[in-house]
């Protein structure tokens, strides 16, 4: 994913001049990239990738801060007669991006904000750092896009505060379980997700929810529950894990589900 997309030059917004020397300090960076999103969109571009990372103000808040919008929407891969059904971009793609930054335990709350439905508070360790969404599909059609637009803004830690710049890629192979578990039916990814972190199991490299099952009428589970199926992927960075090990953290990590979210496993 980078700022530009098939030789469109990269997102960037100008500042403008006003009187005396002084210019405009922006309050956000998502009203600029969406401009520039705009123009993909008028110019045919079916599956767009953007980014930018810059400076913002705000006259009530702690001066400048350091904040990246992000900006995806279109199919995944191009039409070929191999890929199967196309598939849009989505927010699970989006959250997928945002946990890959490195900067710690996101989480991902209901919220507002005016230009994004489907708005979630990005919180990192518990403190809101910004929103993620769905743009309001007037607000797409705006732009002559069909397809979702789905747009994130988060403030960066300060340098000093900031995670690693460079992970190491993985020289050991990693190991993926699934899990189906039974849950009551307002129960959120997030809150699963918040639960599987808050044991800081060494090995948990990953979690992925892949598929979300209901059924109103009560045959297959209950009516007010639902069944909610994840990959978890382990991984040592000194070692290759056995079986063993991987077993004894899968089952911590489900006893840990289990008593504080009320849920049941399906095998």
């Amino acid at each position: 994913m980078g700022g530009e997309h098939d030789g469109l030059p990269p997102a960037r917004v100008e500042s403008a001049q006003i009187a005396g020397g002084q210019v405009v300090l922006r309050p956000d960076l998502l009203g600029g990239l969406l401009g520039v999103l705009a123009g993909n969109a008028r110019a045919g571009t079916k599956a767009v990738r953007l980014f930018e990372l810059g400076r913002v103000y705000n006259a009530g808040e702690k001066g400048e801060r350091t904040h990246l919008a992000l900006v995806i929407t279109g199919p995944l891969a191009e039409k070929s007669w191999r890929a199967g059904d196309e598939r849009n971009a989505d927010i699970f793609d989006l959250k997928g991006i945002l946990a890959s930054l490195g900067l710690g335990a996101l989480t991902f709350e209901p919220a507002e904000h005016p230009l994004l439905a489907l708005a979630a508070a990005v919180k990192l360790n518990g403190v809101q750092i910004g929103h993620a969404g769905q743009l309001w599909p007037a607000k797409a059609r705006e732009i002559d896009l069909a397809t979702p637009v789905i747009a994130a803004e988060i403030e960066l830690p300060a340098p000093k505060d900031a995670a690693k710049k460079y992970v190491e890629i993985a020289k050991y192979p990693a190991v993926t379980r699934d899990i189906a578990l039974v849950a009551p039916a307002g129960v959120q990814h997030a809150q699963v997700e918040a639960v599987l972190q808050k044991l800081k199991e060494p090995l948990l490299a990953g979690v992925a929810l892949f598929d979300v099952f209901t059924d109103p009428e009560g045959k297959k589970i209950a009516a007010d529950r639902k069944s909610m199926a994840y990959s978890l992927t382990y991984r040592a960075n000194d070692r290759t894990l056995n079986a063993e090990e991987v077993n004894v953290a899968h089952a911590r990590l489900k006893e840990s589900l289990k008593s504080e979210l009320d849920v049941t496993f399906r095998e």
